[in-house]
C-alpha cells in the first residue's frame, strides 16, 4: 500500500511539472558574448538602462531593458513557436512592414501587453512591452541593426 502511494504521488509531481509552462530554464549570463553559443544574439539598444541578459529554455536569447522609460524584453530564437510559446492567448492586433527591409512586423497583444515578432536572416526575433508607440518605433531600430548589418 505504501509503494501505490509513493508511485502515485510521483505520477501527480510529473504530470504537475510537465504541465506548467511557467516552468522556464532561465539562465543568466554576463553579457551577449554568451549568447555566442546560441549563433544569435539579442542586444539591448543604445540608451537602454538596467540591462539583464540570459538564456531562456537553452534555445533562446533574451535581453531585459529599460528603454524610453518601457521595460521591454527582446528575444531570439531559431523556432518560432518556441519564441512565442513564452506567451498564452495571442491575438494577432497588427501587421506592418518595414519598407526600408522589407521585413514583416506582426504585432500581438495579450493582457494589455504588445508583442512583436519578426525574421530576420532565419532567426525569429521578439520584442514585448506595455507601449505599442515605444514597441513600434524600437523594433524598426532592433530590425534595421540586423538586417543592415
Amino acid at each position: 500500500m505504501f509503494k501505490k502511494i509513493i508511485v502515485f504521488n510521483t505520477l501527480i509531481f510529473i504530470l504537475i511539472s510537465c504541465s506548467n509552462k511557467s516552468n522556464m530554464d532561465i539562465v543568466p549570463v554576463d553579457s551577449t558574448k554568451s549568447f555566442s553559443v546560441l549563433g544569435y544574439c539579442t542586444p539591448a539598444p543604445e540608451n537602454a538602462f538596467n540591462v539583464k541578459y540570459s538564456i531562456v529554455n537553452k534555445t533562446i536569447a533574451e535581453s531585459n531593458f529599460d528603454y524610453n522609460n518601457v521595460n521591454f524584453y527582446y528575444r531570439a530564437s531559431k523556432n518560432l513557436d518556441e519564441l512565442l510559446g513564452l506567451y498564452n492567448n495571442l491575438k494577432e492586433y497588427k501587421t506592418y512592414t518595414d519598407n526600408e527591409t522589407a521585413t514583416e512586423i506582426i504585432i500581438e497583444t495579450v493582457n494589455k501587453e504588445y508583442i512583436a515578432h519578426w525574421n530576420v536572416k532565419g532567426i525569429y526575433y521578439s520584442l514585448s512591452g506595455k507601449d505599442e508607440n515605444e514597441l513600434y518605433n524600437l523594433s524598426l531600430i532592433l530590425i534595421k541593426n540586423k538586417a543592415l548589418n
